[in-house]
């Protein structure tokens, strides 16, 4: 079942949001945004800064901006 961020992306951009954009949206503690695919997120956590390093063309902008 897709989250409401998974849903909210969506519809902003069409797309599937990758797992890293998951991760910078709705947190996870430890662990950084990264291009590698994970499981989504358990819950809301607090905001805290990120370092996106992720090839260009993966959607960073969408995933700050939406996040």
């Amino acid at each position: 079942m897709p989250s409401t961020f998974d849903t909210f992306f969506k519809t902003a951009t069409g797309n599937v949001p990758y797992a890293y954009q998951r991760r910078l949206a709705c947190g996870e503690p430890g662990r950084t945004a990264g291009a590698g695919e994970g499981p989504a997120p358990s819950g809301p956590f607090p905001c805290a800064s990120q370092l996106v390093s992720i090839p260009t063309g993966l959607g960073k902008t969408a995933a700050v901006v939406l996040a």
